[in-house]
């Protein structure tokens, strides 16, 4: 499944991904890829050089938030303050206009409650 919300391009696995009023977005196991496409994560592209708030934590007893600027989700890097938490925790992403950031799941599964963009000033 995909949506599009205020910018943001979400992608689920499978109907055990979903969205909840309460815990935001809800990924259940880890990002794998196919064919050189992730099969699950979050997707933004700014269009002026910014920050991006998050607030996330894990779904079970593993999970961590990392972002790529690939779709295939190499290079990625875990997002500090956001690995293997078990409460609500902000982590923060300093983003450049124009380039893609994929958001995703490494572990059992991750709750991302909100994402928030801030443009520099």
């Amino acid at each position: 499944r995909t949506f599009e919300y205020n910018g943001l391009t979400i992608v689920g696995g499978g109907a055990s991904d979903y969205l909840d009023t309460s815990a935001g977005m809800h990924y259940n196991g880890k990002t794998s890829v196919t064919d050189g496409v992730a099969n699950r994560y979050i997707a933004y592209m700014p269009k002026t050089d910014g920050t991006m708030k998050i607030t996330a934590k894990r779904a079970y007893s593993k999970g961590a938030l990392y972002v790529s600027e690939s779709i295939d989700i190499s290079n990625g890097t875990a997002i500090e303050n956001l690995s293997d938490n078990g409460s609500w925790a902000d982590g923060e992403v300093v983003m450049n206009a124009y380039t893609t950031y994929y958001f995703y799941c490494n572990g059992s599964g991750v709750e991302i409650k909100n994402m928030e963009f801030t443009p520099q000033k």
